[in-house]
């Protein structure tokens, strides 16, 4: 019958329309399915993702992006208390106002009134806020390089061991998240300056991104024969991934943050700031993922050593 009626056909069975309905978006799910069936053994990709997402499965990788998110919440907390007394000193020597330097810098109108409530508050605590921020990122960054460690033995089934220098370890993660901080601040502040400059600038993030990101990889554990060839796929992932969170940061979050500010203070911020940093963590647990199920089909039946 018409859509006037209540009866519809499917095949050469008269059911219900609503029924109708619901029997081609079955059959529509199932058609896909089926090719998407036929495409893991005819395309390697899909094969894949299937393979690492029965590993991320398998390692937890839900629990392991919330302790990185965790981590980097912890380190985040210390480098706030450093940037304040930062603000703090910059306000003492009666230069650029701190607001002013923010504003310039693109940065929205919420940050830019935290960041001058922050500078005339600090002023007067700043060497407090210094020693204390100064401890606190090399205990964060402690615990931030030990959580990035055992991501990466556990994407790889491989031991977690111990770092050599647990201060270099803490520099080295400090370092690494300051250096993509800046990073994505600096593209923000092109972009805010010029859009055209601002197109480049971010491909030129992904290069950034990829490369800290190898180098960082190339330092935690992995199998022992692998080369930075072996590392490379993780931290293509990890930077366009990143890239993509940058983009929706700016043209969403940001003003889905700033909105929340305004109507549930500091917790609306705070959850907003969370979900980014649980994405961060999904990428990182991601990108050794990738590469150990990679690993692993071009060395089906190896052993795996602690390198790293």
């Amino acid at each position: 019958m018409d859509r006037s009626g209540t009866v519809a056909t499917v095949g050469s069975h008269p059911v219900p329309h609503a029924e109708g309905r619901v029997a081609r978006v079955r059959a529509r799910a199932e058609g896909a399915q089926r090719r998407l069936v036929e495409a893991r053994a005819t395309v390697p990709a899909v094969e894949v993702a299937f393979a690492a997402t029965r590993s991320d499965t398998s390692v937890g990788g839900s629990l392991l992006a919330c302790a990185v998110a965790y981590r980097l919440f912890l380190w985040l907390l210390p480098t706030s208390l450093l940037l304040t007394a930062g603000l703090g000193f910059l306000s003492a020597a009666e230069r650029e106002g701190p607001e002013q330097l923010a504003e310039g810098a693109g940065l929205s109108a919420y940050v830019v009134s935290s960041v001058g409530d922050a500078s005339a508050q600090a002023t007067s605590g700043r060497w407090f806020l210094l020693a204390v921020g100064l401890i606190g990122l090399y205990s964060a960054g402690t615990g931030g390089a030990k959580a990035v460690r055992a991501v990466q033995a556990r994407a790889w089934g491989v031991p977690a061991g111990r770092p050599h220098n647990r201060l270099v370890a803490s520099v080295a993660f400090s370092a690494v998240t300051l250096a993509a901080a800046l990073a994505t601040t600096a593209g923000a502040w092109v972009d805010h300056e010029s859009a055209g400059l601002g197109v480049a600038l971010r491909a030129a993030l992904v290069t950034v991104y990829g490369l800290l990101w190898l180098v960082a990889s190339m330092a935690l554990p992995h199998a022992s024969d692998a080369r930075w060839r072996d590392l490379l796929p993780g931290a293509l992932l990890l930077a366009a991934g990143a890239q993509a969170i940058h983009l929706v940061t700016v043209f969403y979050l940001a003003g889905r943050i700033e909105k929340a500010s305004e109507l549930y203070g500091a917790l609306g911020a705070a959850s907003a700031v969370l979900l980014w940093l649980y994405l961060i963590g999904r990428l990182v647990v991601g990108s050794a993922v990738l590469n150990a199920t990679l690993w692993d089909r071009r060395h089906p039946g190896g052993t795996t050593t602690r390198r790293g």
